[in-house]
């Protein structure tokens, strides 16, 4: 059995609610997460607003925390469950470490606040973007990339998900154009995704 945890990109005002209304191992998780955090984090992840929510800074540790919040639900429902393998998207990797006992929960929130401050100040929100091609393949995908990206803006494949779904980072204005340049040339579905930023991507090397 694998766990297995979520990126950026899930994030959403009242994620994990219901889990911190329910599971007594749950509200642990989010209690110690408002002692360590250095910002009201519960706060953040109930109320919102989901501008500030989307800021990467702000994003990972928020995503972190329900994540392992939602994994101690399931083991305290399920005390006899076991995992052979963790694995996670991009931030979620920090949460199939925690799972494995590489470090604490305060451990994980420290760096993944340290990851998410450092990636945001490579790239300030606002100025990138990520988009999901479905359907559409790699050489394709990546000719629109190569003809779109010119000087210090560009755009390029990032997560080659499956042969069917590449997601490509870069500049907001070149994500934007792609997006419809990839519908142009067959592509089954396009979807800009939630993400505070251009990760994945050449404009992520000082962080």
């Amino acid at each position: 059995m694998v766990v297995l945890f979520p990126g950026q990109g899930v994030q959403k005002v009242g994620m994990g609610r219901d889990f911190y209304e329910t599971s007594k191992a749950a509200r642990d998780i989010f209690k110690r997460a408002e002692k360590a955090a250095d910002f009201p984090i519960l706060k953040l992840i109930f109320e919102g607003p989901e501008e500030e929510l989307t800021k990467t800074s702000y994003t990972q540790p928020c995503v972190y925390t329900v994540s392992c919040a939602i994994y101690e639900a399931l083991k305290e429902k399920h005390p006899n469950i076991s995992f052979s393998f963790g694995a996670g998207h991009s931030l979620g990797e920090y949460n199939a470490l925690y799972a494995a006992g590489a470090f604490s929960f305060e451990d994980g929130l420290y760096l993944v606040s340290q990851r998410g401050r450092l990636m945001e100040e490579a790239c300030p929100h606002g100025i990138g973007g990520m988009a999901a091609v479905i359907g559409l393949d790699r050489e394709v995908v990546e000719e629109v990339c190569s003809e779109l990206s010119e000087g210090d803006k560009v755009i390029s494949p990032a997560n080659y998900n499956s042969k069917n779904q590449i997601v490509v980072s870069g500049h907001i204005e070149l994500v934007k154009k792609a997006v419809e340049e990839f519908k142009k040339r067959g592509a089954k579905k396009v979807v800009e995704l939630e993400v505070g930023g251009p990760f994945h991507s050449r404009y992520m090397a000082p962080a």
